[in-house]
């Protein structure tokens, strides 16, 4: 029985110790002149989620060589400034899908809503990040748990950010490409 509480006491310090909160920052570019910024106009944000979010949807094979897809509602706060302009969601939802055999094969993105834009709410809104990898590109993902990290690279897809403020025809108010997300300080402030 002690070997056997001793063992279980292990996996629970396993599964803890790759459980973590992880900070992100990222920087785009515009890709076109909107209503928000003009082309070439810089943004930058910034999400945190924690690693040991059970998803609040899943299909598929959640690991494996198998499609998998899962939906996260985060509470966690996202952020984003462009052009003067400030952007705040206090949740966000991740989706993360692996292997889809497509178009798009790995892919990860990142929302905030309802968005508030310079103080107003837009409780149609959203912001967010959308990372894909091309046709073939099966091993940028290897489930769809939450990433550790996203190096944009490896995602040779369509990636881009946009800011809708509903889901009209002249609802989209920004396009970015996304140059980086890199790994942040939980301190750190856009």
């Amino acid at each position: 029985m002690r070997t056997f509480l001793l063992a279980l006491a292990l996996v629970g310090l396993q599964a803890a110790a790759q459980a973590e909160m992880r900070h992100f920052r990222f920087v785009g570019t515009v890709a076109q002149s909107l209503p928000m910024a003009p082309a070439g106009a810089k943004v930058s944000g910034r999400f945190s989620y924690n690693t040991a979010t059970a998803p609040s949807l899943s299909v598929g094979e959640p690991s494996g060589d198998g499609y998998g897809l899962a939906t996260y509602a985060v509470p966690r706060r996202m952020t984003m400034s462009v052009n003067g302009h400030r952007l705040a969601a206090s949740a966000m939802q991740v989706e993360v899908t692996n292997n889809t055999g497509g178009n798009v094969e790995d892919a990860v993105s990142v929302y905030g809503t309802p968005m508030t834009l310079d103080g107003t709410l837009f409780p149609e809104g959203l912001f967010g990040l959308f990372l894909a990898s091309g046709p073939g590109q099966t091993q940028v993902l290897r489930s769809t748990r939450l990433p550790w990290r996203l190096n944009v690279a490896p995602f040779d897809g369509m990636n881009y950010g946009v800011v809708q403020v509903n889901g009209s025809a002249d609802g989209t108010w920004l396009v970015f490409a996304i140059d980086s997300i890199v790994t942040a300080d939980d301190r750190d402030e856009d």
